[in-house]
Parts: C-alpha cells; structure tokens; sequence
C-alpha cells in the first residue's frame, strides 16, 4: 500500500465517525488534507515514523498550517540542515507531541550559538500555535 493510500484509509476510518459523506464534502475533505500533507509536509521534512506522524496530524489537524509555516522561519537560521519529524508518545503525561529535529554539525556551530537560534525560532512560531496544535510542537537539535 502506497502513503497516499495509507493517508486515505486511516483518514476514512477516524473521520467517518465525524463526517458524512454527503454529496462527496467527506472525499473532498479527504483529499484536500492528503494535498497539504504532501505538498507541504512530507516534501519539507524526513519523517522518522510515517504512520505516527500520520496519525497524530490526523487527530491534530491544526498543525499541518503550523508545520508549512515553520519551515521557512527554520531556514532563516538553519539553511542546509537536515529537517526530521518525529512523533514522540508520552504516556505518562498524555501528552504526545511532533518534534522537529535539526541536524546541526557542532564543530561548525557553537552550542550558545545553536541554542540562540532555537530560541529565536520558538519566538518567531509560538504565535503561530492555534487550537490543537500548542503544547504538541516542539524544536529541538540533533548532533551530526
């Protein structure tokens, strides 16, 4: 089974409890969500655990605008680092988030200086944080 495919039979299954298809608004739905998540997303991020990610932007749709705008604020800081998703269960808080991982080199790039630009990039999107997608975004770093 192809992504898209995957996308579209997971989304059927969480949303055919909200959405009746009448007059084909639940398909339309379907495919506008699979085109964002495509063009954006997917294209912009490697994504560690596809079918997590998947199915946590389902439940947290709020964050597809987020990420499509996040993107070119970390590149203001960040021009050639490797960008990577990945959804991170927390049980024990119930608290489970997307984090964004930047893969920065260390021996081009101080630590202060990385932590500074982090800290520019959380200003820059925590207005960007709507409905269900504050508290379930976070930056971080990775070493090379």
């Amino acid at each position: 089974m192809s992504d898209i495919e995957s996308i579209r039979e997971n989304l059927q299954k969480k949303l055919h409890k909200t959405y009746e298809n009448k007059d084909g608004y639940f398909d339309e739905y379907i495919n506008d969500f699979i085109i964002q998540f495509y063009t954006g997303i997917s294209k912009s991020f490697s994504l560690r655990n596809f079918e997590e990610i998947n199915d946590f932007i389902v439940e947290n749709d709020d964050l597809i605008s987020l990420l499509r705008n996040v993107e070119p604020i970390v590149r203001e800081y960040f021009k050639n680092e490797s960008l990577f998703l990945e959804f991170v269960p927390d049980p024990e808080i119930d608290r489970d988030q997307l984090l964004l991982y930047i893969c920065v080199d260390f021996s081009k790039n101080s630590t202060d200086e990385v932590l500074d630009k982090i800290h520019l990039i959380d200003k820059k999107i925590m207005p960007l944080k709507k409905g269900n997608a504050k508290g379930k975004f976070l930056v971080n770093v990775e070493s090379l």
